[in-house]
């Protein structure tokens, strides 16, 4: 069907180029409207009945737009044709695009709905945005959901900023049923933030986390979600966790006041996604300083919690960032409660070695050599300089001593520390 409409619709033109050719353009200036006509009604005859039951045209008046074409507009149509003659492919895509401001708009339309997805893409991206929605708004929704798919985003996404709500709503959803996720994510990341709001306003949660984590403009769509009442964002950050999408959720809440942050975790049901995962997870991607922030104020029960899920994920560096930017308090609480080992990968990840040192220090004898054995076994000479500096001489023999009765710490090693 689409190869029959288009060398009909390219055999009603050059018809019209054949009667043009002959004629100067003086000539063509003073009787192009006159022989365009004639030409069509004497030679194109078939062609034309041919193309109005294809187009469904219901009479002949629908023909007059030739008549009504320019001496400019003959000759760009002529070279415009001749210009793309040889690649089928591009034939009625530039056809259309050159006859946007020539051809009534259900020739376009009804054309459109005969066309391949990926032609009609073209079709939108190459011709004027207020002739592509009136096309648009005249195509089945199915099929607009498979043009979509063929759309360049930069190119794109004038016309759907300038489509009625519904229609984008519609077809957005329909690429969510058809698992097009990525279609519409390139898309958001192009649109405006106001028309995103618009559009996410009308989708689930579900629906909003599924675009949300394939765009790249995450900062937007942040924004836009925080502005969703709490009921939503609860409803919204489950479904991150159900999907394991930690940065989503790290995005959102670096958006949120604290304030609200704490409110919507305290209105959580604890058993589908306790505070302290909640905490853990999101610290792996949340900037230290912001996070810190909201640890800062917890109490030391869920504190403690949210560092014993760090430890079982092995996130020692997340650790450091955090623990850099805890004031003194909180961070020996959180020491005192860590094993030598676990103490001493965090130490060595953070910036601010005096402070970990100092409080290091203060631990037990017997703690403190557990850690310096550890700190031989990883390498981490530099650590156990520091700690042992901090600690008072009486204490330090008394520790060297516990760590000389330990089997396997090389003579070179106690030497360098003592």
């Amino acid at each position: 069907m689409q190869k029959k409409v288009l060398y009909t619709i390219v055999a009603v033109f050059w018809g019209v180029l054949f009667i043009i050719s002959g004629h100067t353009a003086a000539e063509t200036s003073e009787k192009g409207h006159t022989m365009i006509q004639a030409g069509i009604e004497q030679k194109n005859t078939d062609i034309k009945n041919e193309l109005t039951d294809l187009l469904e045209l219901e009479n002949q008046s629908d023909w007059q737009f030739l008549s009504k074409l320019s001496d400019s507009e003959q000759i760009r149509l002529s070279e415009r044709i001749a210009y793309v003659l040889d690649e089928e492919g591009g034939i009625i895509v530039s056809l259309l695009v050159t006859g946007t401001k020539m051809l009534p708009n259900f020739i376009l339309v009804r054309t459109a709905r005969m066309l391949e997805p990926e032609t009609v893409a073209k079709l939108s991206n190459k011709m004027p945005v207020k002739a592509a929605v009136q096309i648009t708004k005249g195509l089945d929704r199915e099929f607009l959901m498979e043009v979509t798919k063929k759309l360049k985003p930069q190119k794109g996404i004038a016309i759907i900023e300038s489509c009625p709500l519904e229609l984008v709503t519609d077809v957005s959803k329909r690429l969510l049923a058809n698992n097009d996720d990525i279609v519409l994510a390139r898309l958001a990341d192009y649109m405006s933030p106001d028309k995103l709001g618009e559009i996410s306003e009308n989708l689930t949660p579900e629906e909003n986390v599924r675009i949300s984590n394939q765009m790249k403009n995450r900062s937007v769509i942040a924004k836009i979600l925080v502005s969703f009442p709490d009921d939503y964002l609860i409803k919204l950050i489950k479904e991150c966790f159900r999907r394991e999408y930690y940065s989503l959720v790290a995005d959102v809440t670096e958006e949120m006041e604290k304030g609200r942050l704490l409110g919507i975790l305290g209105q959580m049901d604890q058993d589908d996604l306790p505070k302290s995962i909640f905490l853990a997870e999101v610290s792996v991607y949340l900037d230290p300083i912001k996070s810190t922030s909201i640890i800062e104020d917890l109490p030391d029960e869920l504190l403690i919690d949210v560092n014993r899920h760090l430890i079982l994920k092995d996130e020692y560096s997340v650790m450091a960032r955090l623990a850099d930017q805890l004031s003194p308090e909180k961070l020996l609480t959180l020491s005192r409660e860590m094993l030598p080992r676990q103490n001493v990968l965090v130490a060595n990840q953070m910036k601010n070695r005096l402070l970990i040192a100092k409080l290091l220090s203060s631990f037990e004898d017997d703690y403190i050599a557990e850690m310096t054995i550890e700190c031989f076994k990883l390498g981490y000479v530099e650590l156990v300089l520091g700690v042992m500096g901090e600690v008072d001489p009486n204490r330090r023999v008394k520790i060297m001593d516990t760590i000389e009765a330990q089997d396997g710490v090389s003579p070179e090693f106690l030497k360098l520390i003592k």
